[in-house]
């Protein structure tokens, strides 16, 4: 309105705001014009200044994950409090679930009644597939074969979260709840996780866990940064995760022969490596505890891109996933000692038609998720060791 009224009358133009002395120019109508011009993209990029700082108080950020936004909005309680305490409202209440200390959508009696499977890296691919799987009511689809399970599905977003449950249809979607954020890459956001399991199933047998989360690597093109992500993601993270829930002094406490299923690749085999790197992958599969291995990530990542000590020069994904197996047997021969009832294993999916996987791939996403979900009850399993579609497989 200001600026028109200048339009209108040039001479009541205050001399604060004279355009022909700030752009050193002859006054005229020109001046207006360009003022007018000036005040449009200040107000542009105040919009989108301020679009922007509403969507950052909606969601933490997303790393490597990607989901699709939801119109449902954070209310104004959730947006003060930590990104970890954050719950969800309105379409997706029945379905969120919220970090210790609060309370608002805790496990229903009905959920809390159903033997309990948790799988970590849930939001789309596999780990979606087998939350679907495990969740179906219906016994021909479900491997348990006589119920169905109450799944936490975790996310690394609040808004991929929201997009994988409104994924799962009814009446499989009664039977699963989100954690969200978690990204296994952070400490505080897995310590918050653990303290959650807690006091949602303080007396509940949890049946099984399935660490899942993981990126891909970028073949030769791989650079030091999607590399370093690729390790934090598919070996530290995870293993870290599993070490926090099964060796840790504050560890929960779960039912007898709860199973912790990790989630790797035949392409982590043995024979990515030779020399040196083989009798050293060996050695940390051999030990008392992950530290070995996770010692051999560092070594791994200081040589990355040369043959150094027989290590591949351009496979990142199947090292990170080679390191994980190993961890995962040491982390067994671990549990082994302090809770013989608890298995600890790895299983291989196979090669399978996600995201991840592309289009390639021989494999459907459900016949992967089905072997990754036969483990949660497949009788006689031998902790430690390596499986794909219910049978022992060669590392």
């Amino acid at each position: 309105i200001f600026l028109t009224a200048m339009a209108d009358n040039p001479a009541a133009t205050p001399p604060f705001f004279d355009s022909a002395d700030w752009l050193g120019q002859s006054g005229g109508g020109e001046d207006v014009v360009t003022s007018l011009l000036v005040a449009v993209l200040v107000l542009l990029l105040t919009v989108v200044a301020v679009r922007r700082i509403g969507g950052s108080l909606e969601d933490p950020p997303g790393g490597t994950e990607s989901g699709h936004e939801s119109g449902t909005s954070a209310s104004a309680s959730d947006r003060s409090a930590p990104p970890a305490a954050r719950t969800l409202h309105g379409a997706h209440a029945d379905h969120a679930v919220v970090a210790p200390g609060r309370r608002l959508a805790a496990p229903s009696a009905a959920q809390l009644a159903q033997p309990v499977v948790v799988v970590v890296g849930a939001s789309r691919g596999l780990g979606l597939e087998t939350v679907k799987t495990l969740a179906c009511p219906d016994p021909d689809h479900d491997p348990g074969g006589a119920q169905p399970y109450t799944v936490v599905l975790t996310a690394r977003t609040l808004a991929s979260g929201r997009a994988a449950i409104t994924s799962i249809t009814q009446p499989s979607r009664a039977n699963v709840l989100m954690y969200a954020p978690l990204d296994i890459r952070k400490a505080d956001h897995r310590q918050d996780f653990v303290g959650w399991l807690k006091e949602a199933f303080p007396d509940q047998g949890i049946a099984a866990v399935i660490l899942n989360a993981g990126v891909a690597d970028q073949g030769k093109k791989t650079d030091a940064e999607t590399a370093q992500r690729v390790i934090d993601t598919n070996f530290l993270g995870t293993v870290s995760l599993l070490s926090e829930l099964t060796l840790a002094r504050d560890a929960p406490r779960f039912a007898n022969g709860i199973r912790f299923i990790v989630v790797t690749s035949q392409r982590g085999r043995r024979s990515i490596v030779t020399g040196a790197a083989l009798a050293e992958i060996d050695a940390a599969a051999a030990a008392e505890s992950p530290a070995a291995a996770v010692a051999l990530a560092t070594k791994y990542m200081a040589v990355r891109g040369s043959s150094v000590d027989g290590w591949p020069t351009s496979d990142v994904y199947g090292v990170s996933k080679l390191l994980l197996v190993a961890a995962v047997m040491a982390t067994a021969n671990a549990v082994r000692r302090s809770h013989p009832e608890a298995l600890v294993v790895s299983v291989c999916p196979g090669w399978c038609r996600t995201d991840m996987g592309t289009a390639m791939a021989p494999r459907s996403a459900i016949d992967g998720a089905k072997s990754i979900a036969s483990i949660v009850t497949l009788p006689s399993l031998e902790t430690g060791r390596m499986y794909s579609d219910a049978k022992v497989v060669s590392w």
